[in-house]
């Protein structure tokens, strides 16, 4: 005779075990449909974005947004500022052009890079800034958005300006 008591707990372990199955198979473990780079495309744009607002119109709502609370960004010259110091820092400046080029988006994982290029029209309080410049800027795919945790910015040089040095 067939009991009736039984049966959900069969019910209950047969579910386990495919849950489990299915886990094990799955590309990343808890989520098996993340596509990384569906999740990256445009994060270029967005990075750029980010940039000119902080530049340009000095407006810092989506860095504050995006940055995590241990971001860390390599300025020009080597110097590393914290996320608040990167707010207070961008707030001083006076551009009044920047310009993107060679913009690349990689992943790995849940982490994108972008890198790129931006020629830039400015000041940095009385010292001019004006010149091109290199950055990188690192996201962790967290909680479904993209939260930024390091940068580095660095000044272009010539080939001839290299060798001078």
């Amino acid at each position: 005779m067939f009991n009736v008591f039984k049966f959900p707990n069969i019910l209950s372990a047969g579910c386990l075990v495919l849950l489990i199955a299915a886990c094990g198979t799955s590309q990343k473990r808890g989520d098996s449909n993340f596509d990384i780079n569906a999740a990256a495309a445009g994060l270029g744009e967005l990075t750029t974005a980010l940039h000119e607002d902080m530049l340009l119109r000095r407006k810092m709502d989506l860095f504050a947004a995006m940055a995590t609370d241990h971001y860390v960004v390599m300025v020009p010259g080597g110097t590393l500022e914290s996320r608040q110091e990167n707010i207070d820092g961008a707030k001083n400046f006076n551009v009044t052009a920047v310009n993107f080029s060679n913009v690349v988006t990689r992943t790995h994982g849940r982490s994108a890079v972008v890198t790129g290029r931006w020629s830039l029209m400015g000041r940095l309080g009385k010292q001019d800034m004006s010149g091109d410049y290199e950055f990188m800027s690192i996201y962790e795919h967290v909680g479904g958005k993209w939260a930024l945790v390091a940068e580095s910015i660095t000044r272009r040089k010539t080939l001839l300006r290299s060798l001078a040095d």
